[in-house]
């Protein structure tokens, strides 16, 4: 009778910290999806300012027609400034994914929009303008647009369930490691 009881009281023990760390696990996940959304938010809206920056100096050295008012220009850089100089986001990344390769991604993207915008900001004529709007053309494409995909794509990855166990299955489907390397 003793052992019944024993072993039911261990089996309830074991339930219970297995819910526990399974629970942990799923909050563990839902934080970082919620982060994940607001490094996607944040780049998305810092991402369109800086479009709107560039739309305005363009309508001004092209002789097209300006975007902004001199107010929400004034409005539209401050936005700009606030959202690039403040690390918040970047202190939410190291405390829930580490100091790895996601807050180093964030923080070359932050940089590489900060140099757009400073570049922006300097542009003060019709002669320079062409260059200026050709390098941030460039740092766009070449740096700024697959930074961005990237630290996303690295967020999902782990901020999705479905992704994390289909990651789980391939890892108990593929070889180990270990097998094929010689000791030669």
């Amino acid at each position: 009778m003793k052992e019944i009881v024993l072993s039911g009281i261990v089996g309830a023990l074991l339930a219970t910290v297995l819910n526990a760390g399974f629970q942990l696990w799923l909050e563990q996940i839902r934080v970082k999806a919620d982060t994940m959304i607001r490094v996607v938010s944040w780049a998305d809206i810092t991402y369109a300012l800086i479009t709107n920056l560039h739309g305005q100096k363009d309508g001004a050295y092209t002789a097209g027609k300006l975007l902004l008012t001199d107010d929400e220009y004034r409005l539209n850089s401050r936005d700009i400034r606030d959202r690039l100089m403040q690390d918040e986001l970047g202190a939410r990344v190291a405390l829930i994914y580490g100091e790895g390769e996601e807050l180093r991604r964030l923080r070359e993207l932050r940089d590489e929009m900060l140099n757009v915008a400073r570049a922006l900001w300097a542009a003060n004529d019709h002669k320079t303008w062409p260059s200026v709007s050709k390098s941030v053309h460039d740092s766009f494409e070449k740096r700024i647009d697959p930074l961005r995909s990237t630290l996303e794509r690295s967020l999902l990855v782990q901020s999705n369930l479905r992704l994390i166990w289909r990651s789980i299955g391939l890892r108990l489907t593929s070889d180990p490691p270990w097998r094929g390397v010689s000791n030669s």
